[in-house]
């Protein structure tokens, strides 16, 4: 009996932990330059090729790149103490994230935030190129607004089918 409690209290204790895990590994960040900031890289991408830098924002696009990877299309936004983009409208710039694996688009879709911690690389342009070493995914932010009262025409039963769980927030209302 003991054992099986012991057993259940390190089980939880070890996934609690999981879910305090950082964006982006201590080790990681130990590596990264932490003085060079975005705009820096903006303005020259290839004096600062190879270097492994940090960045986040929200992703615009994501395909897949001719070569069985993804590429990613984020814009920049500042990141805050846990390397989540900060809320707002405030745009640095805009960066591609290239993965060398196959990243599912669907996932990656326009407005999700996303954090990223990778290599300068050759730029697209002007636009400067990261190759991803890790990629940070926050959670989805449903944003389920008001239904109008047009679709249920104020019958109070009808009002609840457009709530959680049937009406599907990535819609947004639109369908």
């Amino acid at each position: 009996m003991k054992r099986a409690i012991l057993g259940s209290l390190v089980l939880f204790l070890g996934s609690a932990l999981l879910g305090c895990a950082p964006a982006i590994s201590p080790r990681v960040q130990a590596q990264t330059d932490h003085h060079l900031q975005f705009p820096d890289i903006q303005a020259h991408p290839t004096k600062y090729q190879g270097k492994l830098v940090i960045l986040g924002g929200e992703v615009a696009n994501a395909k897949t790149a001719p070569d069985g990877g993804t590429l990613i299309m984020v814009n920049e936004k500042e990141l805050d103490a846990e390397l989540r983009p900060v809320q707002g409208n405030v745009y640095g710039g805009t960066f591609y994230v290239k993965s060398k694996q196959w990243l599912e688009p669907d996932r990656y879709m326009r407005d999700r935030k996303i954090t990223v911690a990778g290599f300068v690389t050759s730029p697209e342009g002007r636009t400067p190129v990261i190759e991803a070493k890790r990629i940070h995914l926050w959670e989805h932010p449903y944003h389920v607004t008001a239904v109008p009262k047009s679709w249920f025409r104020d019958d109070p039963e009808m009002k609840t089918w457009f709530a959680s769980p049937y009406f599907d927030p990535a819609h947004k209302g639109q369908f």
